[in-house]
């Protein structure tokens, strides 16, 4: 029986060991052998040092966007919160002008937290901590589920949305997604 055990070296920390045993004799390891092992072990070393670094980027990673993403969209929260009362005039009459502008910032503020909300997810996603479904999704559905929600709102400014879906495609998404 012959063995031969190189370590796993990375810069000067040993990280483990590369052993080579061969049951049956077929003559001593050579120095070609020795040389070449060396050379696997090294290269092996940099593969696992390279996987924990990037392992420790992506945490670092996700942890800044979380962080950050919170740290965002609270006080996009608030301001929301705080638009909408003095939109509807709970804190005193809101003439035209002042309506607009509040409408505005409701609005931007509504984007900013859907693009906040959108960095998570795709953080998340990124980190493996978040999958979904895909199946098949009727757009008709879905276009109409949407205008469902939105009517309160629509009917609330006045407005009206005629809808002509017709042979809409099905597509493959995720119907919580969408």
């Amino acid at each position: 029986r012959t063995t031969i055990i190189v370590p796993l070296r990375t810069q000067n920390e040993i990280i483990g060991a590369v052993y080579v045993n061969r049951e049956v004799y077929a003559g001593q390891f050579t120095t070609d052998d020795l040389a070449l092992l060396e050379v696997l072990a090294g290269q092996a070393a940099i593969a696992i040092q390279n996987a924990q670094t990037h392992e420790l980027i992506k945490k670092v990673y996700l942890d800044f966007i979380m962080s950050s993403s919170h740290e965002l969209r609270n006080p996009l929260l608030i301001l929301r919160g705080f638009t909408e009362i003095l939109l509807r005039g709970t804190t005193g009459p809101v003439n035209d002008g002042q309506k607009e502008f509040l409408t505005f910032i409701c609005n931007h503020a509504n984007a900013a937290i859907a693009i906040i909300s959108d960095f998570l997810t795709i953080a998340k996603i990124e980190a493996g901590l978040l999958s979904f479904e895909v199946a098949s999704v009727d757009l008709v559905a879905c276009v109409e589920e949407a205008l469902t929600n939105l009517r309160p709102r629509i009917e609330a400014k006045e407005q009206t949305i005629t809808l002509n879906l017709l042979n809409l495609p099905s597509v493959c998404a995720n119907w919580e997604s969408l």
